[in-house]
C-alpha cells in the first residue's frame, strides 16, 4: 500500500482496503501509508487514507507525524521556489498544502462525511 499511497493510484490502494489492509501498517522507517502519501503531497490518497482510519497522530521511528513531515516539505518547497525565482508559484504552493493540512488536523470531520 506505501508504494500505490507514493505514486497516487488511488484505485490500488482503495483496493487494498478494500481487501483488508491496514492504512497503520508500518514500513521499515516506522512510515504508514498516509506519511508517504504526506510527502508525495497525495491530497485524494491522504483524503482516502483518512477516510478510513489512518492514525493521523502516529509516528514514525523518527518521531515524525504526518503533519510534521507536511510542515518540513512546504519550507523545502518554498525554500525551493524562491532559489529558482518562482515567488509567484509559493501562495498556490501554500494553499495547496494548507488543504492537505486540513485533512489531517479533521480527521473525524472526515469520516462523518
Amino acid at each position: 500500500m506505501h508504494k500505490a499511497a507514493a505514486l497516487g493510484l488511488l484505485k490500488n490502494v482503495t483496493l487494498f482496503i478494500k481487501l483488508g489492509g491496514n492504512v497503520n501498517h508500518k514500513d521499515e522507517f516506522g512510515n504508514t501509508p498516509l506519511h508517504v502519501a504526506v510527502l508525495e503531497l497525495k491530497p485524494e490518497i491522504i483524503s482516502l487514507l483518512v477516510k478510513n482510519g489512518a492514525d493521523v497522530n502516529i509516528a514514525s521511528k523518527k518521531g515524525s507525524k504526518p503533519v510534521d513531515l507536511l510542515e518540513s516539505t512546504l519550507q523545502s518547497t518554498t525554500d525551493f521556489l524562491l532559489t529558482f525565482g518562482m515567488d509567484h508559484k509559493i501562495t498556490a504552493e501554500k494553499a495547496k498544502f494548507a488543504a492537505i493540512k486540513q485533512l489531517l488536523v479533521s480527521p473525524k470531520k472526515q469520516r462523518t462525511e
